[in-house]
């Protein structure tokens, strides 16, 4: 049972190359969620309630008081699934000072598999790996600038096995960020602390990114790099394009990096959609991997938004247009 926790780790590494930068276990935490940041370059191009597991800190870009949003992943042509669910809470002016809470949650499931030992000779067991995480956020935004932290946890199972092998590591993490956010353009970082839960913990990382309005595009960009390990950064960059109050198109570019390795050790290629009302919201993502034959992945998000954000009950601010909604950075 001892290489369950490695197996687990890679399946979901070479799912998502960018998404499990540093240890191969625990990588259920590196998984991105948002269809829509994942298709337009990065978490700082387009808010989604999902994005603030990269930086908390964008939770004060929500526009409307609550927002849900659902996520669900096929990889591996359905051999792996991931499953999200986030809920925010933002309330306040950026004048007078705002502040929200965020809840998300997810669940990788991969492929059951039949055991076997070091040398290659099935034990009659089936093991079913499982990865689970929970997050909860809290930001506070003042003028342009907001700032952030989280609190993670994650956990590894893989199915009903003798003497408690089936029992996978855990881990606690903690995560803080900033970001500014004007008309036209925003940028931020965040620090994700490696986690507790010994050799096994949630690795940490530091990403940062940004986005520019130009030319009726929206271009974005990201990085993400571990804190300790032979793995090197990874890179997503990419643009959303808004056809109309109501559509937009997004597409994205991802290599990733190994330390001492001046070559990219791989790359995909994103393309999606988003159809988008004042209350309601579909994205859709495609990504294609450009050399590791590990076969498409389809991300799909439903999303709901409710109530207006209030800084007093006798002042409140205008409720957005589709379009605004369709552009949420303030």
């Amino acid at each position: 049972m001892s290489r369950l926790p490695l197996a687990l780790g890679l399946l979901v590494f070479a799912s998502n190359p960018e998404a499990a930068r540093g240890d191969s276990s625990m990588a259920v935490t590196r998984i991105p969620l948002s269809a829509r940041q994942q298709a337009c370059g990065g978490a700082y191009g387009s808010y989604d309630v999902l994005g603030v597991v990269e930086n908390p800190a964008s939770l004060a870009t929500q526009r409307r008081m609550i927002e849900v949003n659902a996520a669900d992943q096929y990889l591996f042509s359905s051999g792996e699934n991931v499953l999200g669910l986030g809920v925010g809470w933002m309330n306040g002016s950026a004048d007078t000072g705002a502040w929200g809470v965020a809840v998300v949650a997810a669940q990788v499931f991969t492929a059951s598999f039949n055991e076997v030992d070091e040398l290659g000779n099935a034990t009659g067991r089936r093991v079913s790996p499982v990865g689970r995480r929970f997050d909860l956020a809290t930001a506070y935004q003042r003028s342009s600038v907001a700032v952030g932290a989280s609190m993670g946890t994650a956990a590894e199972s893989y199915g009903s096995l003798p003497d408690d092998a089936g029992k996978g590591p855990s881990g606690v993490q903690l995560a803080v960020g900033t970001l500014a956010s004007f008309d036209r353009w925003s940028a931020g970082a965040a620090v994700q602390f490696r986690g507790l839960g010994g050799p096994a913990g949630i690795p940490g990382v530091v990403s940062a990114g940004g986005s520019v309005e130009e030319a009726g595009l929206r271009f974005n960009a990201s990085m993400l790099a571990p804190l300790a390990g032979p793995a090197g950064p990874a890179v997503l960059a990419g643009f959303r394009w808004p056809v109309s109050d109501s559509f937009d198109l997004q597409g994205a570019y991802n290599a990733s990096f190994a330390t001492g390795v001046a070559a990219s050790l791989g790359g995909s290629v994103r393309i999606g959609f988003s159809v988008r009302s004042t209350r309601v919201g579909m994205d859709y993502t495609l990504v294609v991997p450009l050399s590791s034959g590990l076969g498409m992945t389809h991300l799909i998000t439903l999303g709901w938004s409710f109530g207006n954000r209030r800084s007093s009950p006798q002042a409140s601010p205008p409720v957005p247009s589709p379009a605004e909604s369709a552009s949420p950075n303030p």
